[in-house]
């Protein structure tokens, strides 16, 4: 597997050399430079599926928005260096890392860049990216066009941040579903009846309490078998790692242990173990 990973990126390198070079000899130094200028402020960022975006805030269920995180999820685009096309770091599916190269060159159709995305069903159709603005608000837009320039299709993405604080690159769409699902000043009131105040940030950090210091709210649903409940990861990637199930009654948050296991597909709701009540904001 080791091997077969390396020759693939091998090929995939010398591809996209060839295909700079074609590009390359269509375009002249001015018309890159012009398109840098124009571009580089605009495309900067960390991009998430509007579609995702939209849907998360409206349902608050990463097990119901999964659906719309089919393809390219997520984009991570650094143009503080600007060389003549940058690589483009995507999240596909919200479950597996790429990259592929964008050009500082005009699309088919002057409504965006060109770029090297392989289209695996038909290698003659090739993607784009572009961008659309209304009402003071900019959406990047992925096109997808066939051999004869026809648009089969478009995605457009919502910017989360300028930059990632996170090298991973489903980084925006944790950020986003935080915003959406905790964040902010909670009540947390244990089996016992204690109560604690704590602070839920949008980039996965729990300020006040004694033993939860960081969360991850699960948003990877590929597979066929999706649970019932939510899931929620306290101190995730250490010996204090803890998962919860969750549900959510307006602004309170139920978090339960867990019974059973994906594996068997019966994983469920058992036993309360914590209340989470919001607090206004002042």
């Amino acid at each position: 597997m080791k091997l077969l990973k390396i020759l693939i990126s091998i090929v995939l390198l010398i591809w996209n050399a060839n295909t700079t070079r074609t590009f390359a000899q269509r375009a002249t130094k001015n018309d890159i430079d012009s398109l840098k200028h124009r571009y580089s402020p605009i495309i900067n960022g960390v991009w998430v599926a509007r579609d995702y975006v939209n849907s998360i805030k409206k349902t608050k269920s990463p097990i119901k928005s999964a659906h719309t995180l089919d393809g390219y999820a997520a984009l991570h685009i650094k143009t503080n260096n600007l060389l003549d096309s940058i690589e483009v770091g995507a999240s596909l599916n919200n479950h597996e890392g790429t990259l592929f190269t964008l050009f500082f060159i005009k699309g088919c159709c002057g409504k965006g860049l060109k770029t090297n995305i392989p289209d695996y069903d038909d290698e003659k159709n090739f993607y784009e990216i572009g961008y659309e603005q209304e009402n003071g608000v900019i959406e990047l837009i992925l096109y997808h066009y066939d051999k004869n320039s026809l648009l089969l299709d478009s995605k457009k993405f919502t910017k989360i941040a300028n930059r990632p604080q996170d090298e991973d690159l489903d980084w925006g769409i944790q950020v986003i579903t935080n915003k959406s699902i905790l964040d902010g000043k909670y009540i947390v009131q244990d089996k016992y009846n204690n109560k604690t105040l704590i602070t839920f940030n949008s980039n996965g950090i729990v300020v006040g309490h004694p033993q939860f210091k960081t969360f991850y709210i699960f948003t990877d649903y590929l597979g066929a078998y999706k649970p019932t409940i939510e899931q929620i990861c306290f101190n995730i990637y250490s010996k204090k790692e803890k998962t919860y199930g969750f549900k959510i009654k307006g602004d309170t948050i139920y978090l339960y242990d867990l019974t059973g296991s994906e594996e068997n597909r019966n994983l469920k709701a058992g036993k309360l173990a914590y209340i989470l009540t919001k607090q206004p904001t002042r």
